[in-house]
């Protein structure tokens, strides 16, 4: 097996070669959808990287040390494991070859932003975005939501080698490495790296082929998140995100939600760093997708999903007045939970609100209130606890799982918050704005996520 792979050669049954992400990525490019250049350095490179630097031996040694049950001991042993990568050497073979294949991908036309005379003389080099993509990532009934590292905007053949070690190290974080230990998957496991060219996104943002938050009674309906600048801000959960629902048969835009949008995530242009930056004061209430590229966007679903013949989580972006697939990924979630609780919301119309969200993973519960304001507060959630806090990251999986309710600050329909409480059956509610501040720790209150209302419990049933 080669160490990099263009996406040509590849396909959909590739994932044992390069991992979910990439395999799709390249069925998209095999099939015509507008997918940015990229290439992939494969599974193999890094089971190569292992073998040479003789770190298997080590690498089970350390697992075998791990208390899964122990935060302490999670920590401290997957920082070991980290460090093993990070200061192990790149084998000449395989950097030779990450090299080239960079130099290639600077060389093709469409990733050129600067002149074709300085890329020859090796002065200049493009733009890229270092991604993940494990072998058991992306799969149908493991969404593995932001588990492993991404990095954006690298530069030069030095910065590309030591951004690829450390998605390779992200295998080890503590809460990848949590998730495969619950999940019941190996946790010594290999990952292929996607070097993509960094497509500098006026707009961005994530699409279901279903409305996720009711699947079965939302089958028809493709719904579509938009922000200014990368979508990270939106899988963060950082922005409220605009909010589009088209029709899959005829076609039509059926509903348009305007978020408030406060801030984006750009590349600065003096220094090539990812950065974040506050939305002019006169877009942040503008919607961000025309309706000709809301309708041009869904086309593109429509047919990403008549192409798996399966419901897509799909991340697209824009630039220059493109439209592009960066990822696609099988809907982990399509369970309907609105059907068990849709008559029981009837109970809270005498109840005063006391906070109103949007209803990301329906359901109704009761329960006491716990605000987390950073990880550290983490140890306060007990089994049965109401999670309140801005937003939820990887690192408080845990938490979450222990908790019957989630209610957010911020976020959409697609953050991580969304969809780690639909893969848990949990009712989640977000983009409260308030809850931090409205909510203290000790009340009790009921999640209506049907509804997307919170109110006091008093008792009364």
């Amino acid at each position: 097996m080669p160490y990099i792979l263009f996406p040509e050669r590849l396909g959909k049954e590739s994932i044992k070669d390069v991992g979910g992400k990439a395999a799709n990525l390249a069925e998209l490019v095999n099939a015509g959808f507008p997918v940015p250049e990229h290439f992939t350095v494969t599974v193999e490179a890094y089971n190569e990287f292992v073998r040479s630097n003789r770190l298997h031996e080590q690498f089970t040694e350390i697992i075998s040390k791990i208390d899964f049950q122990n935060v302490e001991s999670l920590k401290e042993n997957c920082q070991k494991l980290r460090d093993l990568i990070l200061n192990a050497r790149m084998p000449s073979l395989i950097y030779e070859h990450i090299a080239s294949a960079y130099k290639k991908l600077s060389m093709l036309p469409e990733t050129r932003e600067i002149p074709i005379e300085m890329l020859r003389a090796g002065r200049e080099s493009v733009f890229v975005a270092v991604r993940s993509s494990a072998v058991v990532e992306d799969i149908a009934k493991a969404s593995s939501a932001g588990q492993y590292e991404s990095i954006l905007n690298v530069k030069g053949v030095d910065q590309l080698i030591d951004a690829i070690k450390r998605v390779w190290a992200s295998l080890y974080t503590d809460r990848a490495t949590y998730y495969r230990y619950k999940n019941q998957q190996p946790i010594e496991t290999a990952i292929g790296v996607i070097v993509q060219r960094m497509v500098q996104s006026e707009k961005s943002g994530v699409a279901f082929t279903v409305d996720p938050t009711s699947p079965v009674k939302g089958a028809n309906r493709i719904m579509i998140e938009a922000t200014w600048g990368l979508g990270e801000t939106i899988v963060q959960g950082q922005v409220e995100p605009d909010m589009y629902f088209v029709d899959k048969t005829t076609g039509q835009i059926l509903e348009k939600k305007v978020g408030h949008k406060i801030l984006q995530t750009i590349r600065d242009q003096k220094t090539g760093e990812t950065i974040k930056t506050n939305i002019p004061q006169e877009l942040q209430d503008v919607q961000v997708l025309s309706d000709e590229e809301i309708l041009t966007l869904a086309a593109y679903c429509k047919k990403i999903e008549e192409h798996y013949n399966f419901p897509q989580d799909i991340e697209w972006c824009a630039e220059r007045g493109k439209i592009y697939i960066v990822q696609t990924r099988a809907v982990t979630t399509l369970q309907e939970h609105e059907e068990k609780v849709e008559e029981r919301g009837a109970e809270q119309k005498e109840r005063k609100v006391i906070l109103q969200g949007f209803g990301a993973s329906p359901g109704i519960a009761r329960g006491v209130v716990k605000v987390i304001h950073d990880l550290n507060e983490m140890g306060k959630i007990e089994k049965g606890d109401i999670l309140v806090t801005t937003m939820t990251s990887p690192d408080m999986v845990p938490a979450m799982e222990k908790s019957t309710a989630i209610v957010t600050d911020q976020g959409g329909a697609t953050c991580h918050a969304a969809i780690v409480s639909r893969e848990l059956g949990i009712p989640c509610i977000v983009g409260t704005r308030s809850a931090t501040t409205t909510l203290h720790d000790g009340d009790k209150i009921i999640v209506d996520a049907t509804h997307g209302a919170v109110y006091l419990d008093t008792g009364e049933t």
